[in-house]
């Protein structure tokens, strides 16, 4: 038995040596943990037996245990290796995808599949993060790089620096000199970029320049810039609220938040190419304060305003559109869905799916109170969604046919006498209707100026002739009710309207940009409704799409390539001359991307391969 005990200890000596060596062996091995052997005292007793006579019986090795703790962390030339401070591990898949693999080790490489690998090939899992940056460990996917193609220099147009002054700092009275640190308390220096990608040193300087106080009750600091040896001027900071929302003035002279911009109209006037008229900027009590002078206005004519000629823009004429309107005469084009709108049933609330295939944003319009959403709904949360803002315009319009009207046998400016009609509750009397031509036509321009003007000099109230009907349209979809046109009764032969036909459900789509199609945004847009969808197969499943092509469509040429590549594209002449080369390695398909990518050709047009 005493050789027994004494080879257990052998045993177990060696096995606390083989630990060790392969502790020592593994010291440069990336995210090696290392481990320690535990061992255990063996005992051979009986019940019967005093346990304080009994002779141990030598060692057992009980287990090897790797210790977790923190290693240290070094710099290395490889932008993919990583390294964990704290606890948890790389999740990684088997390169079949079947196993969950969890290592330390964070040396990691792109393989062909432009995927992040280790060295035996187990591909790096992403957990995906939505816009409150909280990651989804739910939703993993192998991390993939995408390839990135050379592309123009982009100089630097935005710097955010976090920083943590010192509440004690002395206030500085000298004036600034950025060679004598007396006269500042704290710089910092970064890199910034050219549009040619020359890097430039750019160096930041802190003075405190007040203390906090009971009047005051925050410390002041003045900050100066310098990128090499030039001063940046600094520019106005756009104020917030206390709770950081961006702070803007509306067109009545009210402060409001971003928040309080909620109906669809304020929501467009804020993503309006105007909206930086109402930014509300922040000036501090140092600024260099100057009484301003009254300013000076000199008249003339606007001349290149987009209005087709040079003879400038009258404003007596301006018109009132709404929106959607406005931009199909700018030259955008629509999409119409024909919506459900009557037995509508809790089930039939809508979903709105658009953008690119891979990343569709979602607008759902929920049953409130067993109550299904209308049209009017759905376009009112259309446009109170940011992303769909940005790029379209919801309508959602009322309409009213007058079926089969005639003039009498002798056309006549006198034939039609009065028009009634409500609109949202408000009646509208038009009387001694005068057209300027007795036709349907001018019919209908007297109707709408009338009209018009009852509704404050709103355009939202239309009127159009189709066939010998006339359409009364309200563009804000108000409820349209107890129309009537009245004839002249001295006029027998007069036909007034034999029916007044109400269409609802029509939910109008609009590009804001022109040169999105009508077939564009049909594409994009997929809506459900109930059982019923734009994908439907029946006339009860589906929801009907009209196209409304744009009036004033865009000017394009198409060049044809004579050979290969290099190419070469030249816009402008003398001074302004602009040009575009390709590498002699690029395809047509790359040369398109880099037309689209120059700041002057981006501008004035889009370049498209057929």
């Amino acid at each position: 038995m005493s050789f027994y005990t004494s080879l257990t200890g052998l045993n177990a000596a060696t096995a606390q040596l083989g630990v060790t060596s392969n502790n020592i062996a593994n010291v440069s091995t990336t995210g090696f943990k290392r481990s320690r052997t535990d061992f255990g005292d063996i005992f051979a007793t009986s019940p019967l037996q005093k346990a304080s006579a009994t002779i141990g019986q030598g060692v057992s090795l009980k287990r090897v245990v790797q210790e977790f703790g923190q290693g240290n962390m070094m710099f290395s030339s490889n932008t993919l290796d990583l390294a964990i401070s704290g606890d948890g591990f790389f999740p990684l898949k088997s390169q079949d995808g079947f196993q969950d693999i969890f290592t330390r080790n964070g040396v990691f490489m792109m393989n062909d599949q432009y995927n992040v690998v280790n060295s035996a090939g187990q591909r790096l899992m992403a957990a995906s993060v939505d816009s409150s940056g909280k990651a989804n460990l739910d939703d993993m996917n192998v991390l993939t790089i995408p390839q990135k193609t050379t592309g123009m220099a982009k100089q630097t147009s935005k710097v955010s620096l976090g920083l943590n002054f010192p509440a004690d700092a002395e206030v500085i009275s000298k004036d600034f000199n950025r060679n004598d640190p007396a006269t500042y308390n704290k710089s910092t220096a970064l890199t910034v970029y050219d549009a040619g990608g020359n890097s430039y040193l750019a160096s930041v300087y802190y003075v405190k320049t007040q203390n906090a106080s009971q009047q005051t009750p925050n410390n002041k600091w003045q900050t100066y810039v310098y990128v090499g040896d030039k001063l940046v001027n600094a520019s106005l900071q756009q104020a917030t609220n206390p709770l950081g929302e961006e702070m803007y003035v509306n067109k009545y002279g009210a402060l409001k938040a971003k928040s309080d911009f909620k109906t669809p109209e304020e929501i467009a006037e804020l993503n309006s190419s105007f909206s930086k008229k109402t930014i509300k900027f922040s000036l501090d009590n140092l600024t260099d304060i100057r009484t301003s002078q009254p300013a000076t206005v000199t008249a003339g004519l606007s001349t290149d305003m987009g209005t087709g000629s040079n003879d400038g823009i009258d404003f007596a004429n301006y018109v009132n559109l709404n929106k959607s309107d406005l931009l199909l005469n700018q030259g955008s084009s629509a999409v119409t869905y024909g919506l459900k709108s009557a037995n509508l049933i809790a089930a039939d609330e809508v979903n709105v799916n658009f953008g690119a295939a891979g990343a569709p944003v979602q607008v759902k319009v929920p049953t409130v109170s067993s109550v299904p959403p209308t049209v009017q709904d759905v376009a009112k949360a259309l446009n109170l969604n940011s992303t769909f803002a940005s790029s379209y315009v919801a309508q959602a319009a009322s309409k009213v046919t007058m079926v089969g009207i005639q003039f009498g046998t002798v056309p006549a400016t006198t034939d039609f006498s009065s028009f009634s009609m409500t609109v949202a509750g408000k009646s509208i009397n038009l009387t001694n209707l005068r057209p300027t031509a007795a036709t349907l036509t001018g019919l209908a321009t007297e109707l709408q100026t009338r009209l018009n003007s009852e509704d404050d000099g709103k355009t939202d109230l239309s009127v159009t002739v189709s066939g010998t009907n006339l359409v009364i349209k309200d563009a804000q979809g108000r409820k349209l009710s107890g129309i009537s046109l009245s004839k002249n009764p001295a006029v027998a032969s007069v036909v007034q309207p034999t029916a007044y036909n109400e269409t609802l459900g029509e939910l109008k789509i609009t590009a804001i940009d022109p040169n999105v199609s009508s077939a564009s945004i049909k594409a994009a847009f997929s809506i459900t409704q109930g059982s019923a969808s734009t994908s439907g197969t029946t006339p009860e499943t589906l929801i009907t799409n009209t196209l409304n092509d744009t009036a004033y469509p865009r000017f394009s040429a198409t060049y044809t390539t004579a050979g290969n590549a290099p190419f070469k594209a030249v816009m402008g002449s003398g001074s302004n001359e602009v040009a575009i080369t390709s590498e002699s390695t690029d395809t047509a398909a790359n040369f398109v991307t880099k037309l689209n990518a120059n700041e002057k050709f981006s501008v004035l047009y889009i370049a498209s391969l057929n």
